[in-house]
């Protein structure tokens, strides 16, 4: 089968709602020859937000530091194959046809996530990488992910309210579920946070086996340098590191990643600074408070494009303008049904110009009508518009205003970019 065909195929499968427990996919990854086990060193990476760009600064620094790893995210932007790499590279088209071919007569009952799971692992476990990066998917200690065993250290980027009615409707509930994929013998690196929530980390940690390590963000300054499409994070410590994901959390996920790369560094002797410095200022990552300079219509326009979808990251994206100095005049916004829109939308600062609601092409996707009803109570005064098409919206949004925020969704960052890559 070709791999547009197993795209579809794959994409199909999102709508089954069932998520099989780890031990029903044990007998499935045996009969796979256990690919969970030949991994190399793990690092496995949970947390409500900030864990896709902490994976991809621990890839990035330990690649320049000249190991062989294996990076496992998710979502995609633009390709279903950006989730897993090898070396910094995507799988290709005939590699992702191969190893489907391999696995898919042995998962055909799993969802979406379990079968790409195994994809992956299939692949890594042929490349023999030195460390492998595995971002969870959804909470931790049911994840899919979580078949791993051999869990050197884990991190749990941040704790928020989402997807409460898979992991708990209280903080401590959720560091629960996040703690899981601590191993016996692994270190888990936390965030500052609340003492509860500590508490529980801490405790489910020691229950598990596992040696609780709290990180803190060692930057005291952080400038956004939006010409060059760079944070500059200053440390008295470490000196200056240059990234190119900007946000007001990078610093801490830049710093969490660098208490992980310590700890490695006893015994993995290829771990030095100026490798780390180098990996970690070579990051990429798209639909960060990414910057799209266009001209349109004869006018630049500034386009901030950022995957903001729950209450944490809009507070985060907030900060990060404030910052930055940089004042949206119009919002582009969609949603998916899972999440709690109400208490999304009153956190949505107020534009100059208008707040345009969209529709992504997903089938989870939020009606634009209900968001704009609802928003329209917090916020009576707003010019609102509703644009199902992202096309027409981005447009629309262009006419009135020279600076422009896209959030909400990466499904609506993903869209967005490919339109403003056509819109030479």
């Amino acid at each position: 089968m070709e791999y547009r065909k197993i795209e579809q195929l794959l994409l199909s499968r999102h709508a089954i709602i069932k998520k099989n427990g780890i031990d029903f996919l044990k007998p499935i990854f045996e009969k796979l020859r256990n690919p969970q086990n030949k991994l190399g060193t793990i690092i496995h990476v949970t947390g409500t937000n900030g864990k896709g760009s902490t994976c991809a600064y621990l890839e990035s620094a330990l690649r320049a530091c000249g190991y062989k790893t294996a990076l496992y995210t998710s979502p995609h932007i633009f390709s279903m194959r950006e989730r897993i790499k090898f070396n910094g590279r995507e799988i290709s088209e005939k590699e992702f046809e191969n190893v489907f071919k391999k696995t898919y007569p042995h998962c055909k009952n799993l969802t979406f996530f379990e079968i790409l799971t195994a994809m992956a692992f299939c692949w890594f476990a042929e490349k023999k990488p030195d460390f492998s990066i595995i971002e969870v998917g959804i909470g931790g200690l049911y994840d899919t992910t979580n078949i791993v065993e051999n869990t050197a250290i884990c991190l749990i980027t941040s704790i928020g309210l989402d997807h409460t009615d898979l992991l708990g409707k209280e903080p401590v509930d959720i560091a629960f579920q996040k703690a899981g994929i601590t191993k016996r013998g692994s270190i888990c690196i936390y965030p500052p946070i609340s003492r509860n929530v500590a508490e529980k980390i801490r405790e489910t940690v020691f229950l598990r086996g596992g040696k609780p390590r709290q990180a803190r963000d060692i930057f005291s300054r952080k400038e956004v340098i939006i010409e060059k499409r760079c944070l500059k994070l200053y440390s008295k410590k470490r000196g200056v590191f240059k990234v190119s994901l900007i946000g007001e959390k990078q610093g801490l996920n830049v710093s969490m990643a660098l208490l992980a790369l310590d700890e490695l560094k006893k015994s993995f002797p290829l771990i030095k600074e100026t490798s780390i410095k180098r990996g970690i200022s070579l990051t990429k990552l798209p639909a960060r408070f990414q910057v799209v300079r266009k001209r349109i219509s004869g006018r630049k326009k500034l386009f901030i494009i950022d995957g903001a979808h729950n209450e944490q990251a809009i507070k985060s994206l907030n900060k990060t303008f404030k910052i930055s100095g940089i004042k949206p005049q119009s919002l582009i916004f969609s949603l998916i049904n899972t999440k709690d829109y109400k208490s999304i939308l009153s956190l949505l600062p107020d534009f100059r110009d208008k707040i345009i609601f969209t529709r992504v092409d997903f089938p989870k996707a939020m009606d634009p009508v209900i968001l704009a009803d609802e928003y329209q109570k917090i916020n009576p005064k707003a010019d609102i518009e509703v644009i199902q098409d992202p096309a027409i919206a981005i447009k629309s949004a262009s006419e009135s205003s020279d600076i422009i925020s896209i959030c909400g969704s990466f499904y609506l960052s993903a869209s967005s970019l490919e339109i403003l890559g056509r819109n030479k």
